[in-house]
């Protein structure tokens, strides 16, 4: 579901937003907080895209992902030596091509990995990675 139009996630989270109302038993037109979203075990939708995206971007950088899936999609790439940029990059894309996959789930994917720091990118297991970023506010 990464890569929504704005209107499309719009619609999802309004979605989300009425059922939380529904199972706490709150009217209609009362605004959700983050004690409510507690109340209820749930996370933003958003949140929640941003949680696998991140996940998917550790496996696929860690080689864990099926070897098909590999090969189908560009890894990226990072300097052979230390630079003062540790970030992640989409190999040989255009720049015109960029923008018109911003919006890309590989593309926010590696935007996302890019806001957790290096030494969380390269903990040695998932599900420790996860622990580390459960907690996070992913506003890419």
């Amino acid at each position: 579901w990464t890569g929504l139009s704005m209107t499309d996630e719009g619609r999802l989270e309004r979605l989300q937003r009425r059922a939380i109302r529904i199972i706490l038993g709150l009217q209609y037109t009362t605004p959700l907080t983050p004690n409510h979203y507690s109340a209820a075990s749930v996370k933003t939708l958003k949140h929640r895209r941003s949680f696998a995206s991140l996940c998917y971007g550790y496996k696929l950088i860690n080689n864990l992902l099926p070897s098909k899936l590999n090969k189908l999609i560009p890894l990226y790439t990072q300097h052979p030596y230390a630079t003062r940029n540790p970030a992640l990059a989409l190999p040989g894309i255009p720049a015109r091509a960029r923008r018109l996959m911003d919006h890309s789930p590989i593309s926010v994917t590696v935007r996302l990995l890019n806001t957790i720091p290096l030494p969380i990118r390269e903990l040695p297991s998932l599900s420790e990675f996860k622990s580390n970023i459960s907690s996070r506010d992913f506003s890419v």
